[in-house]
């Protein structure tokens, strides 16, 4: 795949530099294994 190519479910605007996230994905379609429990047990622990 082209690196410079975004996915269809982002967006960005280069004039403002801002990003959009035009459509949540499901995590079937993320490539990646991810333990959502430790992704909140860490981030509950910042504030």
């Amino acid at each position: 795949s082209d690196p410079g190519k975004l996915p269809k479910h982002l967006a960005i605007d280069t004039l403002e530099y801002k990003g959009l996230v035009n459509k949540i994905l499901d995590r079937k379609w993320v490539g990646l294994k991810i333990n959502e429990l430790l992704v909140v047990e860490y981030y509950s622990r910042q504030t």
